[in-house]
């Protein structure tokens, strides 16, 4: 028997859980092995007042700016894509339109699921397709199919020479935790048979899945797995050194010990749905969700010292779903507005300063999103997926950060 998750999402294009959940794609996974950008979007001084910028370009006190290779600077800022809003800020693929870089779609995929990065590829499941593929970050690249075929392939992670995949199927047919090794990844072996698994965080010596009434721990060959944890229909995770981060129809974001201790509730979710991914970093847990009563997108943070010092990024979101944060900014994925159970198309993705957001609001980097899910980061570029509105028009987009 099929869980609510998978039953939903072939009974609405853009429903995943057994209420509202919306399938796009690190949950934000975290993992801790894959760049997570933490480059700084500020500038830093250089000799005699020179300032720098994170993309290289720097500027001396008289105004003259050179681009990162040491070149001056006499870019158009406001049209070329190289140099867009500021010189050596490159869109990455995009156009640059009045000094601000547009979003471009690196590859088109049947109902992408799961979304990672090992730092120079990115890793999507296809749910619909029971695929992994392996793209490039560029756009108009060749979609290159990894491993064998699995079936209803939801969560993906990369930890040291491995991409671990879960999928939402029972473990007496191909339900589980499944491995290939890279860089070939000739084929994935079930290491681990579970039911209904969902989403899949990688840290240090262990692997964590999230499934339809659990937590649970193995080792990185799949070895040893403990249930730590059990709550309806867990979804989002994420792990730091110590903690896995869950949300599921808990009413509280949960954080666990590793041997299964005392849950630490980290901050409001939703009862009522399972939807909504989490992120985490050296100090603070990054969530997203969706308020069953007001259908508004939640955004919020704590930090893991004293989890009621809480920062709120939106309470005003549009099915906010897919989170990832740097050491600058938050970052999230609004699915966008439902019509007779139908994506608008009315998305967005948003930023913020990760101290909070100002008083005019989130900076928005990309519209037109169709459904929202995991966000992943590199130094320069945030990249998410999309489930569309069909299993014909999902797909992964890419802009450059602000």
């Amino acid at each position: 028997m099929r869980s609510r998750t998978q039953r939903a999402l072939f009974g609405v294009a853009i429903t995943l859980t057994g209420c509202t959940a919306v399938l796009g794609v690190n949950d934000v996974f975290y993992d801790p092995n894959a760049p997570q950008g933490g480059t700084s979007s500020g500038s830093s001084g250089g000799p005699d007042g020179a300032t720098t910028t994170p993309d290289g370009a720097t500027t001396t006190p008289d105004g003259a700016t050179t681009t990162p290779d040491g070149a001056p600077c006499t870019a158009d800022t406001q049209s070329d894509a190289e140099n867009c809003g500021r010189c050596g800020h490159d869109c990455g693929g995009g156009s640059c339109t009045q000094g601000k870089c547009e979003a471009v779609t690196v590859a088109d995929v049947a109902r992408p699921a799961g979304l990672a990065t090992d730092g120079t590829f990115l890793y999507v499941t296809s749910y619909s397709g029971g695929q992994v593929l392996k793209l490039e970050k560029l756009p108009q690249k060749p979609v290159v199919p990894i491993g064998s075929s699995v079936p209803s392939a939801m969560g993906i992670a990369v930890g040291g020479n491995n991409v671990y995949v879960t999928n939402e199927e029972g473990a007496s047919t191909t339900g589980g935790i499944h491995r290939c090794v890279l860089p070939a990844c000739t084929a994935f072996t079930r290491i681990t048979p579970l039911d209904y698994a969902h989403y899949v965080a990688v840290t240090g010596t262990n692997v964590f899945a999230s499934t339809q009434d659990s937590v649970v721990r193995t080792n990185l060959d799949g070895t040893s797995p403990v249930k730590i944890a059990g709550y309806t229909q867990c979804f989002g995770i994420a792990a730091d050194d110590t903690h896995v981060y869950v949300g599921s129809f808990n009413p509280e974001l949960q954080r666990i010990q590793y041997d299964g201790g005392s849950p630490t509730p980290m901050g409001p979710r939703n009862a009522s749905t399972s939807d909504g991914f989490v992120t985490v970093d050296g100090d603070r847990v990054f969530w997203a969700y969706e308020d069953n009563g007001s259908k508004k997108g939640q955004v919020l943070s704590s930090l893991k010292a004293a989890p009621a010092t809480r920062t709120t990024y939106t309470g005003e979101g549009k099915r906010s779903l897919g989170i990832a944060a740097d050491a600058d900014w938050v970052y999230w994925a609004d699915g966008g507005t439902v019509v007779n159970n139908t994506l608008v198309g009315d998305g967005t993705l948003n930023a913020c300063p990760r101290v909070g957001c100002p008083g005019s609001g989130p900076t928005v980097l990309a519209t037109g999103l169709k459904g929202s899910g995991q966000v992943v980061l590199d130094a320069k570029y945030v990249y998410w997926a999309e489930l569309g509105t069909s299993g014909a028009d999902g797909r992964v987009r890419k802009v450059a950060k602000p």
